[in-house]
């Protein structure tokens, strides 16, 4: 993301999932906190 601000890039798709928050994450979760936890049991596999 950093690259397409400097690059002056006009459009960004960014996709992204949930499926990797801790299950006991608080929300708004911060970048730092990505998997540092156990996942819900739904996004386990």
């Amino acid at each position: 993301m950093d690259a397409a601000l400097e690059q002056a890039v006009e459009r960004f798709l960014f996709l992204g999932s949930p499926c990797i928050d801790p299950k006991s994450a608080p929300h708004p979760i911060k970048a730092d906190t990505l998997l540092t936890g156990h996942l819900a049991e739904t996004n386990d596999a």
